[in-house]
């Protein structure tokens, strides 16, 4: 039952479009955050990615523009300057925070993708 009502009123409408979605924070750099990120980002929406450690943000920014290379090193094999450029414009759709709390502030969409960790994530949203 809650399932169908789920179904029928909450992600019917959101699939739908009935939102105008431009901002997304997600929060959680590791791999599940970082792909979130780039998908996102490939898809011309502003995000922000959340973690507590500033360190984790740098390794996940670096990985991200390691996959957008390689994504882009296909679809422009043969042009350099685009290649680059499709690169910069995805990064430039990204931003890190750790501050969970002013990060949300704005946010049409809020993912969580933080540990499988029960007391992780009541901690984070209390």
């Amino acid at each position: 039952m809650l399932t169908s009502l789920l179904r029928r009123n909450v992600f019917t409408n959101f699939s739908t479009g009935s939102r105008n979605i431009k901002t997304i924070t997600v929060i959680g750099a590791g791999l599940m955050g970082a792909g979130i990120t780039q998908i996102s980002a490939q898809n011309g929406y502003s995000v922000r990615l959340v973690d507590r450690q500033d360190n984790l943000l740098q390794k996940s920014l670096g990985s991200l523009e390691n996959s957008l290379k390689r994504v882009a090193k296909k679809k422009f094999s043969d042009d350099l300057p685009a290649s680059k450029k499709f690169v910069s414009d995805i990064l430039s759709n990204v931003t890190v925070s750790t501050d969970p709390k002013s990060a949300v502030v704005g946010s049409d969409l809020v993912i969580e993708a933080i540990v499988e960790n029960l007391q992780v994530k009541r901690d984070l949203f209390k």
